[in-house]
């Protein structure tokens, strides 16, 4: 499975600008997390990420910036001594001073013309809670792996799909751990979560659409994962 990925609209205090001082390489700042602000729909639901996520930078790491999410734009490194990460009581706050690259260059020229404002975090969640009917979910710490500037929001489709797997009562990390084979009694219970949001095997008129048959094809995939 991918990390999540956000980036919220709507928002002034995401927007990344460039802070320039004499005798000191420029820097894009702005905060890729607040606490305590509602996302824009998610594909049916909205989350707020907590004060108590905070923990994701008090437990330290060797976070990256990059440009879009692109490893091949890298921004910054911890490690490397040119990106700095606060945790404070508005949020999560991003300093990076981008090596003198072409792309580097470009993108401080964009963020001074706007054109490039949004701030965005890749991330594990590691506690959540959802409401009774899945429409909010509240995130109380992840593991942070990447923030930066984005050029637009990135909503891949699993986002949608972490709804849905709440909703069958599936951990959804536990389940990447027994996709990998880590978890021997995670599977056993995954197969019958999954299995009970299957519809019943139903085929019209002795006639199998092409729905029906990758039904069909998933659940032998479970058979003999059962086995």
């Amino acid at each position: 499975m991918k990390p999540e990925i956000r980036w919220f609209e709507k928002n002034p205090l995401k927007e990344m600008r460039v802070q320039r001082v004499d005798g000191q390489a420029p820097k894009i700042t702005g905060y890729p997390i607040v606490f305590n602000s509602w996302s824009d729909d998610l594909g049916g639901f909205r989350e707020m990420i907590m004060p108590e996520a905070r923990v994701a930078v008090d437990r330290g790491g060797d976070f990256e910036s990059y440009f879009n999410h692109d490893p091949n734009q890298p921004l910054g490194k911890m490690s490397a001594g040119n990106m700095t990460v606060v945790v404070d009581d508005m949020g999560i706050y991003l300093e990076v001073a981008p090596l003198d690259t072409s792309y580097g260059r470009d993108l401080m020229t964009n963020i001074d013309g706007g054109l490039v404002t949004g701030g965005s975090f890749q991330f594990w969640v590691n506690r959540d809670e959802w409401n009774g009917d899945y429409s909010e979910r509240r995130i109380y710490d992840f593991a942070l792996e990447e923030l930066g500037p984005v050029t637009r929001p990135a909503y891949p489709a699993t986002t949608a799909q972490v709804r849905s797997l709440a909703q069958a009562g599936i951990d959804y990390r536990r389940l990447s751990d027994a996709l990998e084979g880590k978890d021997v009694e995670a599977i056993r219970a995954l197969i019958e979560a999954l299995e009970s949001q299957l519809p019943e095997r139903q085929v019209p008129d002795g006639a199998q659409t092409e729905r029906q048959g990758s039904l069909e094809i998933l659940r032998k995939r479970l058979d003999l994962l059962a086995l």
